[in-house]
């Protein structure tokens, strides 16, 4: 088991972004929206979501890592995805013996 805390950081400046953005949402994005044209503010609706999207994955790898690095769920999903860069040698399906 290795030592979590390092995911602290990243984890709490996710949380405050997406709190920013979120009172950005609820209080001030309508008074931007009405400034300007509609094309416009589709953009801006556009890229709103694909930053909360952006960062709801960041969040969720940083619990995903929090929990393998506290050992309270195994790493071998991740190693399935591409991005990862990591193929595993060996599978061995789930009650074989």
């Amino acid at each position: 088991m290795s030592n979590v805390k390092i995911f602290d950081g990243p984890y709490a400046e996710t949380i405050t972004i997406l709190e920013n953005v979120r009172h950005y949402l609820l209080y001030e994005e309508w008074y931007d929206r009405q400034r300007v044209d509609k094309k416009s503010a589709h953009i801006i609706n556009i890229e709103l979501m694909d930053i909360i999207a952006r960062l709801s994955h960041v969040l969720s790898w940083l619990i995903a890592q929090k929990a393998v690095h506290a050992g309270e769920m195994s790493d071998l999903p991740w190693n399935f995805h591409p991005a990862m860069g990591r193929v595993p040698t060996k599978v061995t399906p789930s009650g074989a013996g």
